[in-house]
């Protein structure tokens, strides 16, 4: 065979190499972009459920109320919301609460569930999805009278569920949203936070104390650790709640906020 025939060859089995891998390319990009549009099209479904929910269930700025806060801090108002349970219970029994961090995607139901599992990746109603739903810790009880109870939710890239709770690791996010509302069928609590910090997924997070001195040594680790400064000061009388989210520092990193509560009353 001919060198120029060689070349020639060559040169074929290059291009037919080239076209191979541009088909491939254009492929793999096809993919992509029906993932993403798949994707942003499964985020609308889940956010306009929770937008919808929000409409139905929630009156908004139905009151306003001044709440005296402890540790002669200055008392702040509050735009009261009345949360509609019955209609919430209509879709599902499991809600037990509805929070809110004025100003902010967060406005969302909360519930419980026979196990932990249950709402990871469960819409309120019942539609498997990616957001999942708010939802405390199965073993807590479901009026937050335990000494810490734990509600959990996903870091969705998207902006939604509890992905601004990782705002929180600088000082001004905190100075500009230092509370939550917790709504319950039976009482309206300010969420007052005084710590958050990263943990490890494989140690578990305490929801009940054996003494007061136990309880106290954790709280004081919490604000040690926290990146943030806060004011609040928290001691064994009180009880909590720790937000709970997936972080990025490391292989189950997660991140907690929490706050103290403290019941709203006109």
């Amino acid at each position: 065979m001919s060198d120029e025939k060689k070349k020639k060859g060559k040169r074929k089995a290059v291009r037919l190499v080239i076209d191979l891998l541009t088909v491939v390319c254009l492929i793999v990009a096809g993919y992509s972009i029906y993932q993403i549009a798949k994707q942003k099209s499964e985020d609308s479904q889940g956010e306009s459920l929770y937008e919808n929910m929000a409409e139905q269930a929630v009156q908004e700025e139905t009151k306003e109320v001044e709440v005296p806060l402890k540790k002669n801090r200055e008392p702040v108002k509050i735009q009261m919301k009345s949360i509609d349970f019955e209609e919430l219970w209509a879709l599902n029994e499991d809600v037990v609460a509805w929070l809110e961090l004025p100003g902010t995607i967060i406005n969302y139901p909360v519930a419980q569930g026979k196990d932990n599992n249950e709402y990871l990746r469960t819409l309120l109603d019942g539609t498997h999805h990616r957001f999942g739903t708010l939802f405390i810790d199965y073993r807590n009880e479901k009026d937050f009278s335990d000494e810490n109870t734990i509600i959990y939710g996903h870091n969705i890239k998207a902006g939604d569920m509890f992905s601004i709770l990782k705002n929180y690791r600088e000082q001004s996010y905190y100075d500009e949203h230092p509370y939550f509302l917790l709504y319950t069928p039976e009482k309206t609590y300010i969420l007052e936070i005084f710590a958050g910090k990263v943990v490890d997924a494989n140690n578990a997070i305490p929801m009940t104390f054996e003494t007061k001195e136990e309880y106290q040594e954790y709280l004081n680790h919490l604000v040690e650790k926290s990146t943030f400064q806060s004011d609040v000061t928290v001691t064994s009388d009180d009880r909590i709640v720790t937000l709970y989210t997936c972080a990025s520092d490391f292989d189950d990193a997660r991140y907690v906020l929490c706050g103290r509560l403290t019941e709203i009353t006109d």
